[in-house]
């Protein structure tokens, strides 16, 4: 149940992420590298499928009940505009640099955030998207990121995150609103990099760091539940907030037979059709001043 408020402050507030996994449209476009998505591409990526995981997006979108929500592996525009339109949502969206076309959006409930302005920041070619807006009077901005996975090379991942907490330093400078970073961080709460650059216990709080200690995953990662998927938020809001963290995982987006039982059901194994909806798990997190009294 949502308990959002455009009155003087909300009683709960519901934050949430999806990582969609490669959201193309069937449309070759030039200057991005989409070839593959497209009815003659390797992937036969064809409208009946692509509207199949839109309307699949949509509905775990709708089932998660989240006032604000980023994901990322999108497109284009377009594609965000379809799963909105699907889900009943408003979105921001910027096309990024990415060679891919891979960019972060944020949906919202309208009647739940107000936005001020929104821009994408930071000096990869996959920017970061940065709102502003307020929930009733709290002021509340989100950065939506995906930095590259450590696959392409540890030092990138490494420059990556350097880059967000450059980015996350000058925001707490800039604004005196509460911030929230969400994203696929393609790090756990525990690696190395993420302890080192983007650890900051005066700033953020990380919600998701518990579940990782424990063998919690967002994705299957060479074999094993990585947390890669997380929400931090400033301490600021857990003056006011308590929280709740967990993994969106009912069990329609899990494989249910074969050697892949009981992974993420992804959309495709290689160039094979699987038809699920993502390889990533949505997270979600719940803000809310009662849970300070329990």
């Amino acid at each position: 149940m949502l308990i959002c408020s455009t009155e003087l402050q909300a009683q709960q507030i519901t934050l949430g992420f999806y990582n969609v996994e490669n959201l193309f449209d069937t449309i070759n476009d030039p200057g991005v590298d989409d070839g593959d998505f497209t009815p003659m591409g390797s992937k036969r990526w064809t409208q009946l499928r692509y509207r199949s995981k839109i309307k699949m997006i949509g509905r775990i979108i709708s089932s998660m009940e989240c006032d604000i929500i980023g994901v990322c592996e999108v497109e284009k525009q377009s594609v965000v505009e379809d799963i909105a339109k699907e889900c009943g949502y408003d979105f921001v969206h910027i096309d990024s640099r990415d060679s891919r076309g891979m960019d972060q959006a944020l949906l919202f409930r309208p009647e739940c955030f107000e936005i001020d302005k929104f821009s994408l920041t930071g000096e990869l070619k996959r920017e970061f998207l940065l709102v502003e807006g307020r929930v009733g009077k709290l002021p509340l901005v989100v950065l939506v990121v995906h930095l590259p996975s450590k696959i392409s090379h540890r030092r990138v991942s490494e420059r990556a995150a350097l880059e967000l907490k450059r980015v996350i330093d000058s925001l707490s400078v800039a604004y005196r609103s509460h911030l929230v970073v969400m994203g696929d961080f393609n790090l756990e709460p525990n690696d190395k990099i993420f302890k080192k650059i983007l650890q900051n216990d005066n700033l953020l709080f990380n919600p998701f760091a518990p579940l990782a200690n424990i063998g919690k995953g967002s994705i299957v990662w060479h074999n094993r539940l990585k947390m890669f998927d997380q929400i931090m938020v400033s301490h600021t809001l857990l003056k006011t907030f308590g929280y709740k963290a967990e993994i969106f995982a009912p069990s329609g987006l899990f494989e249910q037979s074969g050697e892949r039982k009981g992974y993420p059901r992804r959309t495709f194994v290689g160039d094979d059709y699987a038809g699920g909806a993502s390889d990533h798990l949505p997270i979600r997190l719940i803000l809310n001043q009662s849970f300070h009294s329990q």
